[in-house]
């Protein structure tokens, strides 16, 4: 028997209100659209959205006009992510019911984005039947006067017998004024409200709205990849993750196209009160900065002759000495730094090593150096010999502490590999054999050490420039 699923927290979100109030009568393509995943800058997007809803619904609370900057400042601080102007226009775009942006003219003549929640268009077209939240108040007040209580307390006013019955007399007071009611009409507040079911379902929506955006972007990589009309599933409202194809799922962050940014209100140029243009400090040094003024010739020599000497800036260390010059000097590296500059320099050096060429020039080495060359023609010259077991040159050679007996075939074979004219190596039925140039005498020793000399130079030069190792 397979297990049901448990409901995440997502798809339980609408089910929890209760019925005929607020979320419960959204429509099903709103709840549904929890399943369906964002990509991330849609995800940002509407993470932006709902702290921006929480944190007006407190302003608006407290009786602030909200203005933008108030409201951006602190959805910055909430989320950790800059709220600027155009995210509030893509905001717009998605879900253009939510807000009423306009301008308006502050203190101190200063023009401002003003944002006010839309709470008459809001929510009208994603439900499937009246709010109750939002039905009309009783005209007729509830309660019509205050109640009447009787504001003593129970102590006052009478004897205190103490434990041992003996009656203490209550002490002295002031007569108190009688308290009088006031008779009032109670007043209710029937203005429409940012409160917290409101908030739920708003950001519901705008979640909703993102998705039809996604659904789309699929229905468009579907039609891209002209499949066969039965192998496609046809579009639905209710889109689950599940039937996404599983390309469009690892490429949805590019896959779905980018939000664009609504039409606002611009700030007009600043004026004041009285009408006239109202200039900041850096409109003033702007000005300031473009007069040529033209000082009379005396004054421009007083102030040659007022100029102080001219100051070293540089020690001949090349240190800084004022301050403005130190602190355009390149600050020192941290040790983290400089620790992952020593891991990039080894990164790139591995990358330029070749390890053919290393072992070639390590043969080299030992050939020359260490005179194993010089050995090998030794032993033949001993044994007036021009072939020789492989083994049994190797004993030889090892038996010198030149080179070990088992490094010796390896450099045979690197031998006849780089002077194939003069050495060569012959397989029969008896093993391996080293066979050497007849003219095994000294002139041609030196001749193939000549050789041996050229190929070292030329692997040395091909390490020095640095030989990228092949992939």
């Amino acid at each position: 028997r397979s297990k049901e699923r448990e409901e995440s927290p997502q798809d339980d979100l609408m089910s929890r209100a209760p019925k005929g109030y607020g979320r419960s009568l959204m429509s099903e393509e709103v709840k549904k659209a929890a399943n369906v995943p964002l990509p991330s800058s849609y995800q940002d997007l509407f993470n932006l959205f709902k702290s921006c809803e929480q944190i007006y619904s407190i302003m608006d609370a407290a009786g602030k006009t909200v203005t933008f900057s108030m409201l951006a400042e602190t959805v910055t601080k909430d989320t950790r992510k800059k709220f600027s102007l155009d995210h509030m226009a893509q905001l717009l775009e998605v879900y253009p019911q939510a807000y009423k942006v306009h301008v308006q003219q502050a203190r101190s003549a200063r023009w401002e984005h003003v944002v006010k929640a839309n709470l008459d268009e809001d929510l009208s077209s994603f439900v499937t039947g009246p709010l109750l939240s939002e039905q009309s108040l009783p005209s007729e007040p509830i309660l019509t006067t205050a109640p009447s209580l009787n504001r003593f307390s129970p102590m006052k006013g009478r004897p205190i017998i103490s434990s041992s019955g003996v009656r203490v007399p209550s002490s002295p007071r002031k007569p108190a004024s009688p308290v009088k009611n006031f008779q009032r009409e109670v007043i209710m507040d029937g203005r429409r409200r940012l409160e917290g079911w409101r908030i739920a379902c708003r950001v519901q929506v705008f979640r909703y709205l993102l998705t039809r955006r996604v659904n789309d972007a699929h229905d468009e990589f579907m039609k891209k990849l002209q499949l066969p009309v039965e192998t496609v599933v046809p579009a639905s409202p209710f889109v689950t993750p599940r039937d996404f194809h599983q390309n469009f799922r690892l490429e949805i962050n590019s896959l779905c196209p980018p939000i664009g940014k609504a039409e606002m209100e611009q700030i007009p140029e600043e004026e004041n009160v009285a009408g006239g243009s109202h200039q900041g400090m850096s409109d003033f040094i702007k000005i300031l900065s473009e007069t040529v003024s033209v000082l009379p010739k005396a004054v421009d020599d007083a102030i040659l002759d007022l100029k102080s000497p001219v100051k070293k800036t540089v020690s001949s260390r090349g240190v800084p000495l004022s301050p403005a010059k130190f602190k355009e000097a390149p600050k020192p590296m941290s040790v983290l730094e400089r620790i992952r500059a020593r891991k990039a320099a080894e990164a790139a050096a591995e990358m330029r090593r070749n390890p053919e060429l290393e072992e070639k020039l390590c043969d080299l080495e030992r050939l020359l150096d260490k005179r194993n060359l010089a050995l090998i023609f030794e032993i033949y010259r001993s044994n007036s010999r021009t072939s020789m077991d492989i083994t049994i040159l190797a004993e030889r050679m090892g038996e010198s502490k030149r080179i070990t007996k088992d490094m010796a075939p390896s450099l045979l074979t690197r031998l006849t590999r780089l002077a194939p004219s003069y050495f060569s190596i012959s397989t029969i039925s008896l093993g391996k054999f080293f066979r050497i140039s007849p003219d095994n005498s000294t002139k041609t020793q030196d001749t193939v050490e000549s050789l041996l000399k050229e190929e070292r130079t030329a692997c040395r030069t091909q390490t020095a420039a640095g030989s990228l190792r092949s992939p």
